[in-house]
């Protein structure tokens, strides 16, 4: 409402000022938006573009491809993600909390192996995903170049672009229905709906637009700020800021796992050997710190002052906003992960599961960290990671470096029977080139082998 309060001003003042000169600005205007619609809707559908290493990594498992044995006794597939959660022992030592002890006989008794040691393939979200769909390195040190913002997560599940992900065309070929729970910053619903559990034909689905893109949108225009400033000076009441109000809506939904749970009961789908793969995809522990260690809201978040110098540019979006709640948030997790195991004991005990983080978090240890944020240990690549994997068709020597692409491929060793070796452990820091403003160029840093060089950037451009 506030972006089209601002186009009917921008006209209405455009046509005082001009008058005469206007239709010709108007007809400049139009053309202008006509062309910036035809060019992201060309962006839109631009169509995935494969490389030859993921096609020839698609000939070589067609080829291992399983029997229809394998295809007519199916066992589901989950693949957890819990976003930003650092390894439970190295939490432990961090928070001097005991949860590895207190939960590892647990994890055993129901059949899960905790493994330690793991570290991400990347530093982000997106990349870290698309190397599962890839079960490979996607970008490294030598294509870089070539590698187009389109053709990783989420955006490469697109209808038209969703060919060709090696670990999609082993689901396809195996009969295996592809289901995603995701979160506030993307979901089925907003990326391809035929992805969702049950499609709902009924409702408009929005296939281009986060919802959290467009209310980052128009929360910059200045009408809505000021509407909120009004309004207070006309109750007693505190207001929460707007990014609060916000997240609070998003409470259900950015709790996946739960979610997930939840919709399989109500609805009392039997899922048990019917051929899914569920990728469900909760944000915590990452912020925003919502979640309160019984995963309750986090009432807590409405006094918190998002002007303060400390947290004025970090806000509750970010993993380096608040020692405390990043603690609270970790513990909703754990409890969540027991809840899960019941939930498979009850409905589908013969699963393949893998529990795991896309990648670390910058923990805060110290206040003045905050600020000096050059100080800050990163871990952004020590991950979670725990697994149960069923049948003859698994090999019990493959135990370390469980980074995304080695998970995916140990879960299609164990589903379907297809052996592939595994990767080495690289670690990659990917950005985008500040210096490049029209388009995203990627920036690669192998931490491993550029250690000194790695720790250097960090410093200067302060991630």
């Amino acid at each position: 409402v506030s972006f089209i309060i601002c186009i009917i001003l921008a006209i209405l003042i455009g046509y005082v000022i001009f008058k005469e000169k206007f239709k010709k600005i108007l007809v400049f205007y139009f053309t202008f938006i006509l062309i910036n619609l035809f060019l992201n809707l060309f962006l839109i559908t631009y169509k995935f573009n494969y490389d030859t290493k993921s096609s020839s990594l698609v000939k070589e498992i067609k080829k291992k491809s399983s029997n229809e044995n394998i295809k007519n006794n199916k066992k589901n597939i989950y693949l957890i993600i819990f976003d930003a959660a650092a390894p439970i022992e190295k939490f432990d030592a961090l928070y001097e909390t005991n949860y590895y002890k207190e939960n590892i006989d647990f994890y055993k008794e129901n059949g899960f192996i905790y493994s330690k040691g793991n570290k991400s393939a990347y530093n982000n979200t997106k990349h870290n995903l698309a190397s599962f769909f890839y079960l490979d390195y996607h970008i490294d040190e030598n294509n870089y170049k070539l590698v187009k913002p389109n053709n990783v997560w989420p955006y490469f599940l697109k209808k038209n672009s969703s060919n060709y992900l090696p670990f999609l065309e082993v689901l396809k070929e195996n009969r295996y229905k592809f289901v995603h729970f995701g979160n506030m910053f993307n979901d089925c619903n907003s990326v391809n709906d035929d992805f969702c559990l049950e499609k709902n034909n009924k409702k408009i689905k929005n296939y281009y637009f986060s919802s959290y893109i467009s209310f980052s949108f128009i929360n910059r225009s200045p009408v809505f700020p000021i509407f909120k400033r009004i309004e207070a000076l006309f109750s007693n009441q505190k207001f929460a800021s707007t990014e609060i109000n916000y997240v609070q809506s998003f409470y259900n939904k950015n709790d996946s796992l739960n979610r997930f749970m939840y919709e399989i009961n109500e609805s009392n789908l039997k899922i048990n050997d019917k051929g899914y793969f569920f990728l469900i995809h909760s944000i915590m522990p990452h912020g925003p710190y919502i979640y309160n260690s019984d995963c309750s809201f986090n009432n807590d978040l409405m006094n918190v002052d998002l002007n303060n110098p400390l947290l004025k540019d970090k806000k509750i979006f970010e993993t380096t906003f608040n020692y405390d709640l990043y603690k609270n948030s970790y513990s909703c997790m754990l409890k969540r992960i027991k809840e899960f195991i019941f939930f498979l004991n009850n409905n589908d005990p013969d699963a393949n599961v893998v529990i795991t983080a896309d990648h670390g978090t910058p923990i805060i240890e110290r206040e003045e960290d905050k600020i000096n944020f050059k100080n800050t240990p990163f871990n952004g690549y020590d991950v979670l990671f725990m697994y149960k994997l069923n049948g003859s068709l698994c090999k019990k020597d493959f135990n370390t470096n469980f980074n995304m692409i080695n998970a995916g491929r140990k879960i299609l060793e164990c589903s379907f029977g297809i052996n592939l070796n595994k990767k080495e452990k690289r670690s990659y820091f990917v950005v985008c080139n500040p210096k490049i403003i029209t388009h995203c160029e990627y920036k690669v840093h192998n931490i491993l082998s550029e250690k000194d060089e790695f720790e250097s950037y960090l410093r200067h451009n302060k991630y």
